[in-house]
Protein backbone atom coordinates (compact mmCIF):
# COMPACT_ATOMS: atom_id res chain seq x y z
CA UNK A 1 0.00 0.00 0.00
CA UNK A 2 1.15 3.96 -0.40
CA UNK A 3 0.06 6.19 2.20
CA UNK A 4 -0.07 9.47 1.17
CA UNK A 5 0.03 12.50 3.55
CA UNK A 6 0.32 16.28 2.85
CA UNK A 7 -0.12 19.48 4.98
CA UNK A 8 -3.20 21.03 3.44
CA UNK A 9 -2.42 24.63 4.29
CA UNK A 10 -5.57 26.49 3.26
CA UNK A 11 -7.37 24.53 5.83
CA UNK A 12 -4.56 23.78 8.14
CA UNK A 13 -4.88 20.45 9.22
CA UNK A 14 -3.25 17.12 7.90
CA UNK A 15 -5.48 15.17 5.48
CA UNK A 16 -4.41 11.72 4.11
CA UNK A 17 -4.85 10.28 0.74
CA UNK A 18 -4.86 6.32 0.43
CA UNK A 19 -4.44 4.41 -2.28
CA UNK A 20 -4.02 0.72 -2.27
CA UNK A 21 -1.71 -0.56 -5.28
CA UNK A 22 -2.55 -3.41 -7.11
CA UNK A 23 -0.65 -5.65 -9.83
CA UNK A 24 -2.97 -4.30 -12.86
CA UNK A 25 -1.68 -0.60 -11.77
CA UNK A 26 -3.46 2.12 -9.11
CA UNK A 27 -6.46 0.74 -7.09
CA UNK A 28 -8.53 0.69 -4.20
CA UNK A 29 -9.97 3.62 -1.63
CA UNK A 30 -9.17 6.98 -1.91
CA UNK A 31 -10.05 8.68 2.02
CA UNK A 32 -8.82 11.52 3.36
CA UNK A 33 -9.26 10.83 7.08
CA UNK A 34 -12.39 8.86 7.98
CA UNK A 35 -14.50 10.82 5.60
CA UNK A 36 -15.18 11.07 2.15
CA UNK A 37 -13.46 13.90 0.19
CA UNK A 38 -14.48 15.21 -3.36
CA UNK A 39 -12.72 14.13 -6.59
CA UNK A 40 -11.51 17.53 -6.75
CA UNK A 41 -9.88 17.49 -3.40
CA UNK A 42 -8.53 14.59 -3.31
CA UNK A 43 -7.26 15.16 -7.21
CA UNK A 44 -5.56 18.44 -6.35
CA UNK A 45 -3.92 16.46 -3.27
CA UNK A 46 -2.08 13.78 -5.16
CA UNK A 47 -1.10 16.67 -7.96
CA UNK A 48 0.59 18.53 -5.44
CA UNK A 49 1.85 15.60 -3.50
CA UNK A 50 5.94 16.01 -3.74
CA UNK A 51 7.12 12.34 -2.79
CA UNK A 52 5.25 11.02 -6.01
CA UNK A 53 6.48 10.79 -9.24
CA UNK A 54 4.80 11.61 -12.30
CA UNK A 55 3.49 8.46 -13.13
CA UNK A 56 2.02 7.01 -9.64
CA UNK A 57 0.40 10.84 -10.18
CA UNK A 58 -1.49 10.28 -13.34
CA UNK A 59 -1.40 6.71 -12.30
CA UNK A 60 -3.66 7.93 -9.38
CA UNK A 61 -5.70 10.73 -10.61
CA UNK A 62 -6.69 8.06 -13.56
CA UNK A 63 -7.92 5.46 -11.63
CA UNK A 64 -10.00 7.99 -9.14
CA UNK A 65 -11.61 9.68 -12.66
CA UNK A 66 -12.60 6.27 -13.73
CA UNK A 67 -13.69 4.73 -10.64
CA UNK A 68 -16.34 7.57 -10.49
CA UNK A 69 -17.18 8.12 -13.69
CA UNK A 70 -16.22 11.64 -14.09
CA UNK A 71 -16.82 13.64 -17.10
CA UNK A 72 -16.43 16.88 -15.44
CA UNK A 73 -13.04 18.35 -13.52
CA UNK A 74 -13.45 21.60 -11.52
CA UNK A 75 -10.03 22.39 -10.20
CA UNK A 76 -9.99 26.33 -9.94
CA UNK A 77 -7.66 27.89 -7.10
CA UNK A 78 -5.75 24.89 -6.28
CA UNK A 79 -2.72 25.93 -6.76
CA UNK A 80 -1.18 24.17 -9.61
CA UNK A 81 1.74 25.02 -11.41
CA UNK A 82 3.19 23.53 -14.85
CA UNK A 83 4.39 20.23 -13.25
CA UNK A 84 0.78 19.41 -12.63
CA UNK A 85 -0.31 20.84 -16.08
CA UNK A 86 1.98 17.72 -17.25
CA UNK A 87 -0.63 15.28 -15.46
CA UNK A 88 -3.56 16.93 -16.16
CA UNK A 89 -2.56 17.06 -20.31
CA UNK A 90 -1.79 12.98 -19.68
CA UNK A 91 -5.03 12.98 -18.35
CA UNK A 92 -7.09 14.83 -21.32
CA UNK A 93 -5.11 12.27 -22.94
CA UNK A 94 -6.00 8.74 -22.30
CA UNK A 95 -9.28 9.67 -20.61
CA UNK A 96 -11.70 10.40 -23.16
CA UNK A 97 -14.28 10.60 -21.00
CA UNK A 98 -13.73 14.02 -19.53
CA UNK A 99 -16.08 17.00 -21.63
CA UNK A 100 -15.18 19.92 -19.16
CA UNK A 101 -12.00 20.81 -17.13
CA UNK A 102 -11.83 24.12 -15.21
CA UNK A 103 -8.13 25.26 -14.42
CA UNK A 104 -8.73 28.72 -13.49
CA UNK A 105 -7.24 30.64 -11.03
CA UNK A 106 -4.09 28.39 -10.69
CA UNK A 107 -0.19 29.27 -11.23
CA UNK A 108 0.39 27.28 -14.29
CA UNK A 109 1.98 30.50 -16.52
CA UNK A 110 2.64 29.49 -20.33
CA UNK A 111 4.99 26.39 -19.78
CA UNK A 112 1.96 25.12 -18.02
CA UNK A 113 -0.75 26.30 -20.57
CA UNK A 114 1.36 25.31 -23.35
CA UNK A 115 1.70 21.87 -22.12
CA UNK A 116 -2.51 21.44 -21.68
CA UNK A 117 -2.61 23.14 -25.46
CA UNK A 118 -0.69 20.98 -26.53
CA UNK A 119 -2.80 18.01 -26.00
CA UNK A 120 -5.76 19.37 -26.58
CA UNK A 121 -5.13 20.16 -30.31
CA UNK A 122 -5.55 16.52 -30.93
CA UNK A 123 -8.40 15.82 -28.75
CA UNK A 124 -11.76 14.42 -29.83
CA UNK A 125 -14.13 15.31 -26.72
CA UNK A 126 -13.39 17.93 -23.99
CA UNK A 127 -16.22 20.46 -24.92
CA UNK A 128 -15.45 22.96 -22.00
CA UNK A 129 -11.93 24.21 -20.75
CA UNK A 130 -11.12 27.52 -18.53
CA UNK A 131 -7.93 28.43 -18.74
CA UNK A 132 -8.72 32.17 -17.17
CA UNK A 133 -6.01 33.97 -14.39
CA UNK A 134 -3.38 31.66 -15.23
CA UNK A 135 -0.75 34.33 -15.90
CA UNK A 136 -0.70 33.52 -19.81
CA UNK A 137 1.23 35.50 -22.63
CA UNK A 138 1.46 35.11 -25.97
CA UNK A 139 3.96 32.33 -26.22
CA UNK A 140 0.77 30.29 -24.79
CA UNK A 141 -1.37 32.25 -27.23
CA UNK A 142 0.38 30.88 -30.05
CA UNK A 143 0.58 27.71 -28.92
CA UNK A 144 -3.64 27.85 -28.51
CA UNK A 145 -4.17 29.34 -31.80
CA UNK A 146 -2.29 26.48 -33.35
CA UNK A 147 -4.51 24.08 -31.49
CA UNK A 148 -7.50 25.57 -32.48
CA UNK A 149 -6.48 24.96 -36.35
CA UNK A 150 -6.71 21.61 -35.99
CA UNK A 151 -9.22 20.78 -32.72
CA UNK A 152 -13.16 20.04 -33.98
CA UNK A 153 -13.92 18.98 -30.25
CA UNK A 154 -14.15 22.53 -28.42
CA UNK A 155 -17.00 24.66 -28.12
CA UNK A 156 -16.53 26.84 -25.01
CA UNK A 157 -12.83 28.11 -24.29
CA UNK A 158 -12.11 30.88 -21.23
CA UNK A 159 -8.92 32.66 -21.30
CA UNK A 160 -10.41 35.48 -19.44
CA UNK A 161 -7.56 37.54 -17.30
CA UNK A 162 -4.37 37.03 -18.81
CA UNK A 163 -1.98 38.79 -19.98
CA UNK A 164 -2.48 37.64 -23.92
CA UNK A 165 -1.55 40.58 -26.05
CA UNK A 166 -2.76 41.51 -30.19
CA UNK A 167 0.04 38.95 -31.11
CA UNK A 168 -2.68 36.39 -29.95
CA UNK A 169 -5.16 38.11 -31.06
CA UNK A 170 -4.13 38.22 -34.40
CA UNK A 171 -3.79 34.29 -34.43
CA UNK A 172 -7.00 33.64 -32.82
CA UNK A 173 -8.54 35.27 -35.93
CA UNK A 174 -6.76 33.57 -38.16
CA UNK A 175 -7.32 29.93 -36.52
CA UNK A 176 -11.16 30.65 -36.40
CA UNK A 177 -11.16 31.06 -40.19
CA UNK A 178 -10.76 27.41 -40.18
CA UNK A 179 -11.78 26.26 -36.94
CA UNK A 180 -15.84 26.32 -37.04
CA UNK A 181 -17.15 24.78 -33.52
CA UNK A 182 -16.09 27.05 -31.20
CA UNK A 183 -19.07 29.26 -30.35
CA UNK A 184 -17.71 30.68 -26.76
CA UNK A 185 -14.62 32.36 -26.63
CA UNK A 186 -14.18 34.42 -23.77
CA UNK A 187 -11.05 36.87 -24.02
CA UNK A 188 -12.58 39.95 -21.40
CA UNK A 189 -9.33 41.23 -19.28
CA UNK A 190 -6.46 40.62 -21.72
CA UNK A 191 -3.97 42.95 -23.46
CA UNK A 192 -5.90 42.34 -26.85
CA UNK A 193 -7.07 45.92 -28.21
CA UNK A 194 -10.80 46.52 -28.40
CA UNK A 195 -11.01 47.00 -31.86
CA UNK A 196 -9.17 43.11 -32.55
CA UNK A 197 -11.15 42.29 -30.01
CA UNK A 198 -14.48 43.17 -31.38
CA UNK A 199 -13.63 41.02 -34.60
CA UNK A 200 -13.05 38.27 -32.59
CA UNK A 201 -16.75 39.00 -30.86
CA UNK A 202 -18.31 39.06 -33.78
CA UNK A 203 -17.25 35.78 -35.33
CA UNK A 204 -18.04 34.18 -32.56
CA UNK A 205 -21.69 35.98 -32.26
CA UNK A 206 -22.64 35.04 -35.58
CA UNK A 207 -21.62 31.47 -34.82
CA UNK A 208 -23.06 31.24 -31.70
CA UNK A 209 -25.96 32.37 -33.19
CA UNK A 210 -25.72 29.77 -36.17
CA UNK A 211 -25.80 27.34 -34.00
CA UNK A 212 -28.66 28.50 -32.07
CA UNK A 213 -31.29 28.85 -34.94
CA UNK A 214 -30.02 25.47 -36.07
CA UNK A 215 -31.15 23.82 -32.87
CA UNK A 216 -34.21 25.70 -32.84
CA UNK A 217 -34.45 24.51 -36.44
CA UNK A 218 -33.85 20.46 -35.05
CA UNK A 219 -36.41 21.26 -32.36
CA UNK A 220 -39.42 22.24 -34.62
CA UNK A 221 -39.13 19.21 -36.93
CA UNK A 222 -41.02 17.55 -34.01
CA UNK A 223 -43.12 20.11 -32.90
CA UNK A 224 -46.89 19.12 -34.11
Amino acid sequence: QLYCCMRDQRLGKDIKLEANLLEEGISGKYKAGEEEKSSEHLISSCLKYPWLDLQQKLDIVAKLLKDRNISSLNLTSHGLQAESALIMASIINIYPDLLELNLSKNGLGDIGGKRIIKIVGRNKSLIRLSLAQNKLGDEFGSAMATALDVNRSLQELDLSENKLGDISGILFLKSLKTNDTLIYFNLWGNKITSQLGLQIEEVISKRALKEEKSRDGQNCEYDF
